[in-house]
Formats: structure tokens, C-alpha cells, sequence
């Protein structure tokens, strides 16, 4: 099977688009990891000071 330059150029135009597919999906990741550390220690905080009102 051979490739012509136009089949070359719509494979690297579709390489491109998942690129920038993989690094919004990474980025938004990352983001909503960091969301969710943040809501995890307040709810330990949350817990622990409960904890320490009941002792």
C-alpha cells in the first residue's frame, strides 16, 4: 500500500486534532483533580474536626 502526498497530509492533519484532542483531555484532568484534592482535605478537615468535638 503507498501513500500519496494528499493521504499524507490528512493523516497529519488528523495526528494534529488528536494531539489537541489528548492535551485539552490532560489539561481538564489535571484541573479537575486538583478540584477534587481540594474538596477531599476540606472534607477531612470537616471530619477530623467532628472527630475532635465528639472526644
Amino acid at each position: 500500500m503507498y501513500y500519496t502526498a494528499d493521504h499524507y497530509k490528512t493523516f497529519m492533519m488528523l495526528a494534529d486534532m488528536l494531539r489537541r484532542v489528548v492535551k485539552v483531555v490532560l489539561v481538564m484532568v489535571v484541573i479537575f483533580f486538583h478540584k477534587m484534592q481540594a474538596l477531599i482535605t476540606l472534607f477531612i478537615k470537616y471530619f477530623m474536626k467532628i472527630k475532635s468535638k465528639q472526644l
